[in-house]
């Protein structure tokens, strides 16, 4: 439950240290004996006035002091909140991500692959889903970004044909996640449409990964079964 809410929860095994400022009060406050003098019992109410307020002023400045130690541990934990703040809209930012390498030519690959956008197509054009569109083969490019109608990704998604390239599936959804990454909406999703040739991720490394917030969807397009390798 916490790694929803935290993208780096072990900072906050780091929370401890909000009681360091208490520790040093206690450690090098003043250690100081009483001792009772008689020519000065008209002062005693005046001192305790002051010490009162002296007490006061410490506990305050402690209690900043724990805040911004708080505050420090928080950001490094990196909260989620603003990323989740909006259940309310209902909305939605979607990346399609198509791929249009050489494998994806075939005759048999045509069908499924023109099905597969058309309802694609279909769904952003409902409303309450702003969709991005992007193709790639050996490196991804922005067919349509967020601020395209329904009628742009309906023609970006048209426009869309297999070329002679390889498919480099890393790079893409790579991209994908970083157009998503500034994102204020309450749901985002990535769409992968591909035939999944393992040779499209062999250039993945394992130095990245998709943000908490981002939901993959995958929609194989394949002639045949046996064709899917991922």
């Amino acid at each position: 439950m916490i790694n929803e809410w935290f993208a780096n929860p072990l900072y906050l095994i780091g929370a401890a240290g909000v009681l360091l400022p208490v520790l040093i009060h206690l450690l090098t406050r003043e250690r100081v004996r009483r001792v009772d003098f008689p020519t000065l019992r008209f002062f005693v109410r005046t001192a305790r006035a002051t010490l009162a307020r002296k007490r006061l002023w410490e506990a305050l400045l402690i209690a900043l002091r724990m805040l911004a130690c708080l505050l420090l541990v928080l950001t490094f934990a990196n909260p989620l909140f603003a990323r989740r703040a909006a259940p309310g809209t209902g909305d939605t930012a979607r990346v399609v991500v198509v791929v249009v390498s050489g494998s994806m030519s075939r005759p048999a690959m045509e069908k499924p692959l023109r099905e597969a956008l058309d309802e694609l197509a279909r769904q952003a054009a409902k409303g309450g889903t702003r969709t991005a569109v992007l193709a790639f083969d050996d490196a991804p490019r922005v067919e349509a970004d967020f601020e395209a109608g329904p009628a742009e990704v309906r023609g970006a998604l048209d426009d869309l044909r297999p070329g002679h390239g390889a498919s480099n599936l890393d790079a893409a959804l790579r991209k994908a996640n970083e157009m998503l990454a500034t994102e204020k909406t309450a749901h985002k999703e990535i769409v992968l449409v591909s035939d999944l040739q393992k040779t499209g991720w062999a250039r993945y490394r394992g130095d990245w990964r998709l943000h908490r917030d981002v939901k993959l969807i995958v929609i194989p397009v394949a002639a045949d079964a046996d064709d899917v390798a991922i």
